[in-house]
């Protein structure tokens, strides 16, 4: 009791500095705090879950089903108010940081409770949680299913191991930008419990099995909702659009998005409505035949694209996502002004010289974005460091290889947007890198100082 008792208070203060940014955002918007709604996040997973409380289901609408239906429950308990999901992203939040703490103990014990700090703290993740979108959640549910996969390591109880595939199932059908664990995890799985758990083959076919079928149970909901809506089998008719409207354009720009690239634009659409001239009218107005159609025109100007465009474009986008902090974030939803590089003529030292005198002479509000930015490239150097001293866990390898092959697979569909939004996903392993970083340096020092 005295333990439950112990983690209800830990998840309780995680979720504090959650609150408290709500609450700012809330007062600094005098109380106008859903009014940027469809705007600064989307509103299609509003219309989404008042259509399934009107008729039960959603159609037309390519997000994944399980944020929807899980808004569409909280407003048929509580009634139409958004508040109520804002307040579960932050319980969201706060699980998050517990369980990450607890996951971060199998490699070093000490590290529980500056995990939850950083966890409860962490500014991009902070953030998120005032957003009606389904980053919290997800986030949530990728860590809840690491945590009870290193809960069956550890007491070999398969009931951890269900609740690991069933958690990571319903991330598949939160958003789709995990898939690529589908194509992965089994492989790497059969290997990790072949050195942890059991060296029969039976025995480790079987559990893999029992993993691969529960995920893909939970996956198959949403194969059947594609197949009711459209006739065809499949699990988005998302792929296409973002190949279509964002990836091939993002890819034709100089060093990824940023802004879209309008010729390219110009040249996907032509090449759509020529296309549409040859379907039929049931064809047409198929949502899912025309995400192929996207998808089939995507690919093949994205091949036409020179192999040094397409790699130029990937590496500016991912450095904008590893990169960019979130006052942009903050002063857009704020209306604050603010300065980008792009806003200025020439090569980037005189770029960045320009922006650096215009901040401190004129436009002073961007020192908070400079000191954000400071922090941010502080912090990518010492995750450096906590990726090298992983590497040197050598009995821990392997528990963190999977650590990367959960997380890092989540910005590979992201190919050249470098939006920060998309980096969401991948924050939780940035803070474990974090703060094995700065027990890398202290370890340094400390034997230095003898």
């Amino acid at each position: 009791m005295k333990k439950i008792n112990n983690n209800f208070l830990l998840i309780s203060l995680a979720c504090l500095p959650s609150i408290f940014i709500c609450l700012f955002y809330y007062l600094a918007t005098n109380g106008h705090f859903f009014s940027d709604i469809g705007i600064h996040y989307d509103g299609k997973f509003i219309l989404a879950a008042e259509q399934i409380l009107d008729v039960g289901f959603y159609t037309d609408n390519f997000f994944l089903p399980f944020y929807p239906y899980f808004l569409a429950l909280i407003f048929s308990i509580f009634g139409f108010n958004l508040f109520y999901p804002i307040f579960f992203n932050i319980l969201f939040h706060g699980l998050t940081a517990f369980m990450l703490g607890n996951i971060i103990k199998n490699f070093n014990e000490k590290w529980f409770y500056p995990t939850i700090i950083f966890v409860s703290f962490w500014p991009h993740l902070v953030w998120r949680t005032t957003y009606v979108y389904g980053e919290t959640i997800f986030v949530f549910l990728l860590v809840s299913s690491l945590f009870f996969l290193f809960n069956y390591l550890n007491k070999k109880k398969i009931s951890y191991l269900i609740y690991s595939s069933l958690f990571l199932g319903i991330s598949f059908l939160t958003k789709g930008s995990s898939i690529f664990l589908i194509f992965t995890l089994p492989f790497f799985l059969f290997f990790f419990f072949r050195k942890k758990i059991t060296k029969n083959f039976f025995t480790l076919f079987n559990l893999v099995f029992v993993y691969v079928f529960l995920m893909c149970f939970v996956m198959s909901i949403q194969f059947l909702r594609i197949y009711k809506e459209t006739g065809y089998f499949g699990y988005s008719y998302q792929s296409g659009n973002i190949l279509y409207s964002y990836i091939y354009p993002c890819l034709s720009t100089n060093f990824g998005c940023g802004k879209k690239d309008r010729d390219a634009i110009k040249k996907a659409v032509d090449l759509y409505e020529e296309e549409k001239k040859r379907l039929g009218v049931n064809e047409i107005e198929n949502i899912y035949y025309k995400d192929l159609i996207q998808k089939k025109i995507a690919i093949k100007l994205i091949k036409e694209l020179e192999f040094s465009q397409i790699f130029m474009s990937s590496l500016g986008g991912y450095l904008k996502i590893f990169f960019h902090n979130i006052t942009y974030d903050i002063f857009e939803r704020l209306n604050i002004k603010s300065l980008h590089l792009t806003d200025f003529a020439g090569n980037i030292y005189i770029k960045t010289k320009t922006m650096l005198i215009q901040i401190f002479k004129e436009d002073r509000v961007m020192i908070i974005w400079l000191i954000a930015q400071l922090f941010l490239f502080l912090s990518r150097i010492v995750q450096t460091f906590g990726i090298l001293y992983f590497f040197n866990l050598k009995n821990k390898i392997y528990e963190f290889l999977l650590l990367l092959i959960f997380f890092i697979p989540t910005i590979f569909p992201v190919l050249s947007l470098g939006t920060i939004r998309y980096r969401a996903t991948l924050e939780p392993l940035l803070i474990v890198l974090t703060i094995s970083g700065l027990y890398f340096i202290r370890n340094i020092i400390l034997k230095k100082s003898n």
